[in-house]
């Protein structure tokens, strides 16, 4: 759901950075706005294709999370936000730690043998 609300704000953005947004959801979430409606967020959130949400985040285990930063910084982009979420496994501290400290030294591994 926090993918939803965070359109609204960045879809332009995502647009410019070659995430496709289906014309129907871009209507829907600049109608929407900002908010934290439960109800209006999951019904949008129905609607989003999962490629929109594989382009437009890194999940995943730690090799899976390295690749796709490395992806992004061969694309172009030099600054990345990390907005850690809690998993059934883990709180933020620990996703937070995760990349630091297992994530980006494999990144800046991959990044010298370029």
């Amino acid at each position: 759901m926090s993918m939803v609300r965070s359109l609204s704000t960045y879809a332009r953005f995502a647009t410019a950075a070659g995430v496709e947004i289906p014309p129907n959801l871009t209507e829907a979430v600049s109608q929407m706005g900002y908010t934290h409606d439960r109800p209006k967020l999951e019904s949008l959130a129905r609607q989003v294709p999962d490629d929109l949400i594989r382009d437009a985040t890194l999940v995943g285990a730690v090799g899976e999370v390295t690749a796709g930063v490395v992806s992004i910084i061969e694309r172009g982009i030099t600054q990345v936000t990390v907005r850690a979420s809690a998993t059934s496994h883990q709180g933020i501290d620990a996703t937070l730690e995760a990349f630091a400290t297992q994530v980006m030294p494999e990144v800046r591994q991959r990044l010298r043998q370029l």
